[in-house]
């Protein structure tokens, strides 16, 4: 092929590319270190008149107590399963549902923690919070007819971005579970007289120094998910277009 046959075809691709209607789009990286995504924490109250049946006889609806929301990145700054109680707050909330405690102490340690609301049988809320890639959600919210009882996730907490660092969202309730603090002996739920909503005074209850795991006495609890719905959403925008 002569030199000016190579010229003209060269001269013919480059007038072609440049004419494209439509430019090619990248799309862009979700979940960078520095960039923020709105995620919302919706915790919904599902219990029934007789969730939680007592021994004499009659039954209640379960009531969790205020809660706290936590963003972290690396250890569970609450609670490690199978340690005890560090004594930074949890217990309190565990037995008496006052959070002012691990809140104060949280504040130095976590660069979000948010009020959670209690919650009645059929009651929600919704919780606003930002994160960025890498960051770890848990929330903490006491079972307000138990002596040191606590709805949490696991102490891994929940991931919010995935390994391609794309925001989660989805129902998370299969990942909440009854936690016990190790704080307090613990008595029959929804009868006990240290309990919260019969004790004299708060921390009345016989105490205890057990580590963290979830409950395991002899005593009747509902499932968790027939008390709990948890659903995480996010405002992530970032879909190709067409």
């Amino acid at each position: 092929m002569s030199l000016k046959k190579v010229l003209l075809s060269s001269l013919l691709v480059f007038s072609f590319s440049c004419n494209q209607d439509k430019p090619t789009i990248v799309k862009p990286v979700t979940g960078h270190v520095d960039e923020k995504i709105i995620f919302k924490l919706k915790i919904e109250n599902l219990s029934k008149a007789d969730s939680l049946k007592l021994s004499n006889g009659k039954t209640e609806s379960v009531k969790t107590s205020k809660g706290l929301l936590t963003i972290f990145n690396k250890e569970n700054p609450v609670f490690i399963l199978g340690k005890n109680d560090t004594g930074n707050g949890l217990e309190a909330l565990a037995e008496d549902g006052d959070t002012t405690k691990l809140e104060a102490y949280l504040k130095d340690k976590v660069s979000n923690v948010t009020s959670i609301n209690t919650l009645k049988a059929g009651e929600s809320t919704e919780v606003s919070f930002s994160a960025s890639n890498g960051s770890k959600l848990s929330f903490f919210s006491m079972f307000a007819e138990s002596n040191d009882l606590f709805y949490s996730f696991d102490d891994k907490g929940i991931e919010l971005f995935d390994k391609d660092g794309e925001p989660i969202k989805g129902d998370l309730t299969d990942k909440v579970m009854l936690w016990d603090a190790g704080t307090e002996e613990n008595q029959e739920p929804g009868l006990g007289i240290d309990q919260a909503p019969r004790q004299t005074a708060p921390n009345t209850g016989k105490t205890q120094s057990k580590s963290i795991e979830m409950v395991k006495d002899t005593f009747s609890y509902p499932k968790t998910s027939e008390v709990l719905k948890v659903t995480l959403t996010n405002d992530d925008v970032h879909d190709e277009k067409k």
